[in-house]
């Protein structure tokens, strides 16, 4: 596939894309949530793999951003990149998270924290129902059996 080619399918791609993104109710709100960074991957049956697309949230006024029922004000814009390497995309991509996401270790660690909490919880209850019917299975084999 020539490069005018890849070109078009790219433009096409990003259009569909913020398309979606700018009709999902929370996207006024993504950059004050902290959300500066977005990647996505496109990749075609036949046509092999197109790109990453890396849109960036960038404030170039300094002004806050507000978004009221009366009044809209975005002092910002997302701007869009395309990456033609899938791992040098996914390694930008970890690299922005912890350049502008400082807890994002912190909260994968209370997730598996977490994950394991549940699991054990769940491993006990599981040892605890098998212990309960083991018991009781014994207890009427006792009831059955005639001592002396």
């Amino acid at each position: 596939m020539d490069e005018n080619s890849i070109a078009e399918i790219r433009k096409g791609l990003e259009q569909q894309f913020r398309y979606k993104l700018y009709k999902d109710p929370k996207f006024p709100f993504l950059h004050s949530m902290g959300i500066r960074h977005m990647f996505q991957g496109f990749d075609a049956q036949e046509d092999g793999y197109i790109g990453t697309l890396h849109l960036w949230w960038s404030n170039e006024s300094g002004e806050p951003s507000y978004h009221t029922k009366d009044k809209h004000f975005i002092s910002g814009g997302w701007y869009a990149e395309w990456i033609d390497d899938a791992l040098e995309a996914i390694k930008f991509a970890v690299e922005c998270e912890k350049k502008h996401n400082p807890y994002a270790q912190k909260l994968t660690e209370a997730f598996v924290k977490e994950q394991e909490r549940q699991s054990e919880k769940l491993a006990r209850d599981m040892l605890d129902k098998k212990f309960k019917k083991d018991m009781k299975k014994v207890e009427e084999e006792s009831k059955t059996v005639l001592w002396n």
